[in-house]
């Protein structure tokens, strides 16, 4: 039977469905009469009887699921996935990815900024939100899964006015050669190693690329007439990309100093 409400001198008929103490279906219509409303209801429950509830349940979706379908979009449509593969790591593993969809709430995206903003920057906290937030935006039309991105947006709201998330800001400081020095003699004090971090920071330094981008160019892909390199890979909002950059003469030096020991020039991990 339907359940039927006084609401503000109108009538709610509510239909429910549950499995496993779950609920999986629910609707609800307001009408001028009780009459009208019972009627409604028992229809409904009849036309559900009579077709299956197989047609009328939505499939349930976990946060996990829809960061999946995400990437798997971003992959067939050639785009870059890195970004996002990065920022959804840091929900895959926390219970706000295990909760569903069309049930999770901005007090657990808060739950989960709050938690996870110690020691980073309220730039990166708002990088991430924002990535779930596309997902969210394109939950229904381009998979199929409910969700709300009115719950993501209520959570940056509130995270931006505590100053928990927040953009970017811009730089007001270059890097000093009073500064490299002090990296070099913080260096000399480490255990000995064969990276040379101070060779590569300069590098970084007069070639400005992200470091993956720097640390796999080939020897190959330099033009030594032209000042050139080519660079794989490179960062860009929406897709990969491979860009010729220009060799600085301050650059050029350090490369040409460099053993060609390997087929990339720096021959040594990122991180």
């Amino acid at each position: 039977m339907p359940t039927i409400r006084s609401r503000n001198g109108k009538f709610q008929a509510q239909v429910r469905i549950k499995r496993d103490g779950v609920i999986v279906y629910q609707q609800s219509e307001t009408f001028e009469t009780k009459k009208q409303a019972t009627f409604w209801g028992l229809k409904l429950e009849e036309k559900i009887e009579r077709e299956g509830l197989a047609n009328k349940v939505k499939k349930r979706h976990t946060v996990i699921d829809l960061m999946d379908a995400h990437i798997d979009k971003l992959a067939s449509l050639k785009m870059d996935t890195r970004n996002a593969k990065n920022c959804f790591n840091n929900f895959r593993n926390e219970p706000i990815g295990k909760m569903l969809t069309n049930e999770v709430q901005a007090k657990d995206f808060i739950a989960w900024a709050e938690k996870y903003a110690p020691g980073r920057t309220p730039a990166t906290v708002r990088q991430h939100l924002m990535t779930i937030q596309k997902a969210f935006r394109l939950a229904d039309v381009a998979y199929g899964i409910e969700a709300d991105i009115r719950v993501v947006q209520a959570a940056v709201s509130y995270l931006s006015m505590h100053g928990i998330a927040a953009q970017s800001e811009s730089r007001t400081s270059r890097m000093t050669d009073e500064d490299i020095a002090k990296v070099d003699a913080y260096y000399k004090r480490l255990s000995e190693s064969v990276i040379p971090l101070p060779t590569i920071i300069r590098a970084l330094i007069h070639l400005p690329r992200r470091r993956e981008e720097l640390m796999g160019a080939l020897w190959s892909d330099y033009d030594k007439v032209n000042h050139t390199l080519l660079l794989r890979d490179t960062k860009h909002p929406t897709k990969i990309r491979t860009e010729v950059v220009p060799v600085p003469d301050r650059a050029q030096e350090i490369i040409n100093r460099q053993d060609r020991i390997d087929e990339r020039i720096m021959p040594y991990k990122p991180e």
